[in-house]
């Protein structure tokens, strides 16, 4: 870290957790202080701003992650007397100008089309994981992913589509799955007995590549090996979260180096929120097809409540939708 030692004694001024968020934001910019031989707090608006465009962050709120404490040490710095020229220029980086510094890649990466869900479930060997992939996407969530942990194969309707979905706080929806494919996908997942492990390429330190998956009645399972206490309890949302991690990261070491590639490759950006975001966003065109145009208001209320979200952030996921149309037909 470029200069580390004033650094080090603008992140005493915070609690210990803030310090080592704010460290981390601080280290984003030290490719460009070492370029430049020069210290943040005396960069020019064009060089920062230069250097807030090396943000590897594919959400508005991760920029703000990074950037916001670069800026508060550079405010401190001037407070403190360090900047040559004891302008504050801080205030030129906020609001809409914080848009331009998400990465593109990552954010034009992030959402996928319903093919593209299927060609992922189609690398994928075991079905109960491309059953997570392919519920998530068409809307099964939950609080804490409590409705795709608690759905139970009586709970779908394999003639009709229709779904009866529980959430943590007992709340009760029906949605209903329009696209063979998926319903297939799930289907074979409910007469599916067996778990191949590391997506079928197996590790040599392992005697056995497949196990028994416990009979319960939840479309999300666990392998016998890996059961512990009520094994006929659902599965955790701690249990989902790996699984996406051995699907789109991989396995890394203390160093950062990949030592377990990830069961799909190219797809580093995705997660579960992300896809089920994917699942909304082609409602929304499934609509706008049906609509033959725009969609208004009632139409996006309606796409909210097919997805379970909360009216008050119908804005949000409007917008988020119209962002990615624009950046899918750049």
């Amino acid at each position: 870290m470029y200069n580390a030692t004033l650094k080090e004694r603008f992140l005493k001024t915070y609690p210990e957790d803030t310090a080592m968020v704010y460290r981390n934001s601080l280290i984003q910019i030290d490719e460009a202080e070492q370029n430049h031989d020069c210290d943040c707090f005396n960069f020019s608006v064009d060089e920062l701003d230069a250097a807030f465009k090396t943000i590897r962050s594919r959400s508005l709120g991760g920029v703000r992650t990074i950037v916001s404490p670069v800026l508060e040490y550079i405010r401190w710095a001037n407070q403190q007397g360090f900047v040559k020229s004891k302008i504050d220029i801080t205030p030129l980086f906020n609001g809409e100008k914080l848009k331009e510094y998400i990465w593109d890649y990552a954010s034009k990466n992030r959402y996928i089309y319903r093919e593209e869900l299927y060609a992922i479930c189609d690398n994928l060997i075991n079905f109960v994981d491309k059953s997570i992939l392919v519920l998530v996407f068409e809307g099964v969530l939950g609080k804490d992913y409590h409705e795709l942990t608690n759905l139970k194969f009586s709970d779908i309707d394999f003639g009709t589509g229709e779904m009866i979905l529980t959430d943590v706080d007992g709340v009760v929806r029906e949605v209903t799955i329009a696209h063979q494919k998926s319903l297939d996908i799930l289907k074979e997942c409910k007469y599916e007995t067996t778990y191949l492990i590391g997506n079928g390429d197996v590790d040599l330190k392992c005697r056995m590549k497949e196990f028994d998956l416990l009979e319960t009645p939840y479309v999300i399972r666990k392998i016998e090996r890996c059961a512990k206490g009520d094994e006929m309890s659902p599965v955790s949302n701690g249990f989902l979260l790996q699984k996406i991690i051995r699907f789109f990261r991989g396995k890394v070491d203390n160093n950062g180096f990949v030592i377990k590639e990830p069961f799909i490759s190219d797809a580093v950006f995705l997660s579960l929120k992300s896809i089920y975001t994917s699942g909304f966003f082609d409602c929304c065109m499934e609509l706008e097809k049906q609509k033959g145009g725009t969609l208004e208001t009632e139409d996006y209320k309606k796409a909210c409540i097919r997805y379970g979200i909360n009216l008050s952030s119908l804005q949000t996921y409007k917008g988020r939708y119209l962002d990615w149309k624009d950046s899918a037909s750049e």
